[in-house]
């Protein structure tokens, strides 16, 4: 089971060893457990929490209100379910992330109302020929 194999190796786990180990585990934080260990657990358990905070800053955009929706619903979800490993669904969270992040330097640059931190090329002057 995925908890002998965690006492195995509890710091580092026991790597991914897809072809050595089955990879039927009800819970996606019994499979990171397993395959990264504590150390594994805790970057994982860093990384949604900071999608969180970062949905709660954002939570005036749609992007933020949908990034953070996402994450609440993983953390419940992963209890009893692979959202990730099972259903490869990263590359979504990494896109609300991005677009999360943009919106907030939009919004943050229109509110401030500070245009000097927007890098502009200077204009070309053409150097006229006599």
């Amino acid at each position: 089971s995925a908890l002998q194999r965690f006492r195995q190796s509890p710091i580092t786990g026991m790597g991914v060893a897809k072809s050595e180990f089955s990879t039927i585990i009800d819970s996606e934080y019994a499979l990171i457990l397993q395959r990264y260990g504590l150390i594994g657990i805790v970057v994982f358990g860093s990384y949604i929490f900071y999608l969180i905070k970062l949905g709660v800053r954002n939570r005036s955009s749609h992007w933020g209100v949908a990034l953070l929706s996402f994450s609440a619903f993983c953390m419940i979800f992963m209890l009893t379910n692979n959202v990730f490993s099972g259903y490869q669904l990263m590359s979504l969270v990494i896109l609300l992330n991005i677009a999360c992040i943009l919106s907030g330097k939009k919004a943050n640059l229109i509110s401030e109302g500070d245009v000097s931190r927007v890098k502009c090329p200077p204009p070309r002057v053409r150097a006229s020929t006599l």
